[in-house]
């Protein structure tokens, strides 16, 4: 029986994003307002049609860092393969991970201290940052070695995963 679903989630924001969201608009105020006088005082014909274009591109630029700080996370699970994504300003997908569950040394319910207790090469946390039981998983890829995943699955994802590992569970 072939199981199918996924999971979206946007990643909270944390002070640190709010802090460079700040930087972004006021960095955008003064870039803006330094160009324009600049090009004005230049070239006085010209340089307020250039201080506009300019102010226009300054103000594109920095909305597209803005944006690209909300991110989103999609699980796309089916028979037993994970593919964790991560989708930033609702438009730029990139795949960050495939394993298989039958590849899991270790699986259960995160504890505190969870990164500083299981070795590994790679840690990659794509929880939200809210209130949802954050899970792990720890596996082995040729490419980056022994990974310990962080991640937040729904029940119905986590009961396939249970009933096709070839592992005892941690939770």
């Amino acid at each position: 029986m072939d199981f199918y679903t996924e999971q979206l989630y946007k990643k909270k924001k944390r002070p640190l994003d709010y802090l460079m969201q700040a930087g972004i608009f006021v960095g955008c105020l003064a870039a803006s307002s330094l160009v324009f006088i600049l090009l004005s005082a230049v070239a006085p014909a010209f340089g307020k049609l250039a201080g506009t274009l300019a102010i226009v591109a300054i103000v594109y630029g920095a909305y597209k860092l803005f944006c690209r700080l909300d991110t989103e996370y999609e699980y796309i699970y089916f028979n037993g393969e994970l593919d964790v994504d991560k989708i930033t300003a609702k438009s730029d997908r990139k795949r960050l991970l495939t394993v298989k569950c039958q590849e899991f040394e270790r699986f259960g319910r995160a504890t505190e201290g969870i990164r500083e207790k299981v070795t590994a090469d790679k840690v990659l946390d794509v929880t939200s940052g809210g209130e949802s039981p954050v899970y792990f998983a720890v596996f082995h890829k040729k490419d980056a070695g022994r990974m310990l995943l962080l991640f937040e699955p729904k029940e119905e994802i986590r009961a396939d995963m249970k009933r096709r590992m070839q592992i005892t569970t941690e939770d």
